[in-house]
């Protein structure tokens, strides 16, 4: 292929092959078409060659004025024509047309087939005023000229209507068949300044042609040949209405098949067009589309469905990403507990969407020279992808600040330095709470930053206490100074517990809050059993509670019990 057949666009040399030489084919057509049911019509019906007139003279001025008129229309529409012709070079040559001449001719295109049947009405109106006053003002106004002049009028005249109605729907079948490429993104009911014909009032233009004209037309004659019943024999007036009403039937019929033809194309081709890409979606295949060819309900229907597979691919690929988040935050949680000797540990997530701000881990050693666990509950604020993100830069914040020297406090003390610099201008904050557990000793060192105070249920005593302490969401002030919490003594059997306020505040369908109580009362009776059991019963009654399956909001416990 050579590089001059590259830079040309075969898509756009087909159109412009239809709109130079197509649509000449479709005017010829229907001006061939209007003036045989103009002969016809003069030749069999209302048969004006029975008045004698100077045939020689004035057939010889019907051409010139016809001839005239057509030059005049031609002229009319090439003038009209030239930015359309100037868009298409452009495409054919594969460049960019500028947006003011892309907006003229997307205009002119909608009302391409409106201008022509207009212009061609024109010059048929024209030549149905002229001729008849061509014939008055050279033979004279007399009762019989009159008549026939107004009989030719009306035969030009409806010789018009037939032409101007056969270039509308010709023009506009073809049109909607390169439409949709002027219009590449849709959008052909956004644009203003062009004629739009909804589809009920193309079904009254189509009963109109089907069946007023041949009625308005039989009306005519049949008066003519009631009046022809004075001066006739009867059997030629019968003989005259017989043609009358063959000549009805077969124009009435011709036009309601072509009519209704062009129409049931027109509403069922793009129908049938979304119901194949609907099918297509059904099965899975989100690519589906429809060309976009109308500017009435039809166009608004296709802009709509693109708009609404084009949603589809988007929640889609949203979707797809929010589950490879989700896998990615899920790969971030601890995959197990730690097996320390004396403790027994348990915890778990759920987040109400994809992903969460909801945070958990395990922390071991909790520094590099102690021999403590770090137990770490944490909250962004909101839920959702951002949270997420946030969640992970914590954990990362604390395992990495985790492998250096410090206390507890010293710890936080950084992680929320780091936090601060990364939410400031956001007004984002976490609440978090870090439970240190020495082994040997059995001390509980604590920060609590904003967050809810861990519970401690001790079974010996059946009493309950909370691990509170003072402390600001981390995000708040990157100069603010945490301080640890100590409590001595963890003893055997007794039960920690940490959770975010998804837990508690899980709310029913009378907008009632589990609460704190009933958590407590799960805690004390099922405190003889291990950590994993104890998390299983209290996520088996907020769910019982709530009576759904995805909380409103994230939940995350964990579960320490001293065995």
């Amino acid at each position: 292929m050579s590089t001059q057949e590259n830079k040309i666009d075969p898509t756009w040399v087909q159109i412009k092959k239809y709109f130079t030489h197509g649509s000449d084919v479709v005017q010829i057509f229907a001006n061939f078409v209007g003036a045989s049911f103009t002969m016809f019509y003069f030749r069999y019906v209302d048969r004006v060659s029975e008045i004698k007139v100077n045939f020689s003279k004035d057939l010889a001025v019907f051409i010139i004025i016809f001839v005239l008129l057509v030059l005049i229309v031609r002229f009319i529409d090439k003038r009209w024509f030239q930015d359309i012709a100037e868009y298409i070079r452009l495409k054919v040559a594969r460049q960019k047309p500028e947006p003011d001449l892309q907006n003229r001719t997307q205009k002119k295109v909608l009302n391409l087939p409106f201008v022509n049947s207009a212009t061609t009405m024109l010059a048929w109106t024209l030549a149905a005023f002229i001729f008849p006053t061509h014939y008055l003002l050279y033979h004279g106004i007399s009762e019989l000229s009159t008549e026939f002049a107004f009989r030719l009028f009306i035969g030009i005249f409806f010789g018009g209507i037939v032409t101007s109605a056969t270039i509308f729907f010709l023009m506009e079948n073809y049109c909607r068949k390169y439409l949709h490429h002027f219009f590449p993104e849709g959008g052909l009911v956004k644009i203003k300044g062009v004629f739009r014909l909804n589809l009920r009032f193309r079904i009254m233009i189509t009963f109109v042609f089907a069946s007023f004209i041949p009625i308005t037309d039989v009306a005519i004659v049949s008066y003519s040949k009631a009046k022809m019943m004075l001066v006739a024999e009867p059997a030629q007036v019968l003989s005259s209405l017989s043609v009358v009403i063959t000549f009805a039937l077969i124009v009435d019929l011709s036009l309601a098949f072509i009519l209704s033809h062009l129409l049931a194309r027109i509403i069922v081709s793009p129908v049938t067009e979304m119901k194949n890409a609907m099918e297509r979606v059904e099965k899975g295949d989100l690519s589906a589309s429809v060309n976009v060819s109308d500017n009435n309900e039809l166009g608004i229907l296709g802009n709509n469905f693109n708009r609404m597979t084009e949603g589809l691919r988007d929640r889609y690929h949203i979707k797809q990403s929010l589950a490879l988040a989700r896998e990615v935050q899920q790969d971030l949680l601890p995959r197990n507990a730690p097996e320390i000797d004396g403790l027994d540990i348990a915890g778990h997530i759920i987040y109400s969407d994809e992903t969460g701000g909801d945070y958990y881990d395990y922390i071991y050693p909790v520094d590099a020279q102690s021999q403590k666990i770090g137990i770490v509950v944490g909250d962004v604020a909101d839920h959702g992808i951002s949270s997420a993100i946030l969640m992970a830069s914590t954990r990362a914040f604390i395992r990495q600040r985790a492998a250096l020297e410090g206390n507890v406090s010293t710890l936080i003390n950084d992680v929320n330095y780091q936090f601060t610099r990364d939410v400031e201008d956001s007004g984002r904050f976490m609440t978090l709470f870090f439970l240190s557990i020495e082994f040997g000793k059995n001390s509980l060192e604590w920060v609590r930053a904003g967050h809810d105070a861990a519970i401690l249920f001790d079974p010996l005593s059946e009493t309950f206490e909370e691990l509170k302490g003072k402390g600001v969401a981390l995000g708040i002030n990157s100069a603010y100074k945490f301080h640890e919490n100590i409590k001595h003594g963890f003893e055997k059997d007794q039960i920690i517990l940490l959770g975010t306020d998804g837990l508690w505040e899980a709310i029913n369908q009378n907008g009632e809050m589990f609460g704190k109580n009933r958590i407590r009362d799960i805690i004390r009776q099922n405190a003889h059993k291990n950590a994993r059991e104890i998390v299983n019963n209290i996520l088996e009654s907020v769910e019982a509670f709530s009576k759904t399956r995805v909380p409103e909001d994230d939940i995350t416990l964990v579960v320490v019990k001293r065995v």
